[in-house]
């Protein structure tokens, strides 16, 4: 019920509006809440309620925020009628004059053999956008060039450019971001945010693919490199052990979070890929048949191999 208040209150409030009103909101709940009765909603929160009510206000906000940075880019999509348009697969050199030289309606997604590029591209991919891809070459330190650092001061990649007419590049940097944008850009149903629990299941699974498959299996990575190698093992065995559980999803249905692909199905093949050769395929029989099926839809193809391997 608290949270129906909240979307009346943002409806009429932000929804019609273009800017970014993030600090109004969150400022309006704050005082809302300090100056809420012993018998309001708000007060009735807690602490840790009202924490869970302020994330939930951040997260409409940036999907506020989102939905009018697609709403900008659809024209341009629709007029170049899903045209993929690509770069040679060899290695790319950046340079300064890539940041002015491409199309004013382009997408660019820099990237690299790595399995953050991989689910970005694969889900530009299946959302039918079209986008430009250019190989950084991590061996060589081009994500250390001024040209890269200029687009992410992380020096990491994916990161997604739209070039628009008459407007400032929009940069996005995190791999799940991009996936999110291009779901909304181009196919929505990749990630339906309807209220319903078929939205609900989407946004767990997809969020359990990344958190608990994906980002132990990075710091199972970076341990290696640092020579923790019990750490490594320990990080390696969380991401497996959570991977497997995938398993159960895929009881019912063809697809991690239903019937139909989502986001989730994109982020867990990019990790069951590039860990193909270390999973225990005997002992998940559905998630086999799954990656067979997913592994060869032609977009997830393509986005597999935009970077080379």
């Amino acid at each position: 019920m608290h949270l129906r208040l909240f979307e009346r209150f943002w409806k009429q409030t932000v929804k019609r509006s273009k800017v970014d009103a993030s600090s109004v909101v969150i400022a309006s709940i704050d005082v809302t809440h300090a100056k809420a009765g012993p018998c309001s909603p708000l007060r009735s929160f807690g602490p840790t309620r009202s924490r869970a009510f302020r994330l939930r206000c951040n997260f409409l906000i940036q999907q506020r925020k989102l939905d009018y940075q697609a709403a900008a880019l659809r024209p341009a999509q629709e007029a170049v009628n899903r045209a993929f348009v690509r770069d040679s697969l060899s290695t790319y050199t950046l340079e300064e004059s890539d940041m002015t030289a491409i199309s004013s309606t382009s997408l660019v997604l820099y990237g690299a053999a790595t399995g953050n590029s991989v689910r970005a591209a694969i889900a530009l991919e299946e959302a039918g956008i079209a986008y430009t891809a250019r190989c950084v070459n991590l061996r060589h330190g081009e994500q250390r060039s001024e040209a890269f650092l200029s687009l992410n001061p992380a020096g990491k990649v994916p990161v997604l450019v739209s070039h628009r007419e008459g407007n400032a590049a929009l940069v996005i940097s995190q791999s799940s971001a991009i996936m999110l944008y291009a779901a909304r850009l181009g196919r929505p149903e990749l990630f339906p945010e309807t209220v319903s629990s078929a939205s609900a299941i989407a946004m767990e699974r997809f969020f359990y693919v990344v958190t608990d498959v994906v980002a132990p299996g990075h710091a199972s990575w970076f341990a290696g490199q640092q020579g923790f190698e019990q750490m490594a093992e320990l990080h390696r065995q969380r991401s497996a052990n959570a991977f497997s559980l995938c398993e159960k999803f895929l009881t019912t249905t063809p697809f991690l979070a239903g019937d139909t692909l989502t986001l989730a199905d994109i982020a867990a093949i990019a990790f069951a890929k590039f860990n193909e050769d270390q999973i225990d395929w005997e002992q998940l029989p559905a998630l086999r048949a799954w990656f067979e099926q997913v592994v060869n839809r032609p977009a997830v193809q393509r986005g597999l191999n935009v970077f080379g391997q």
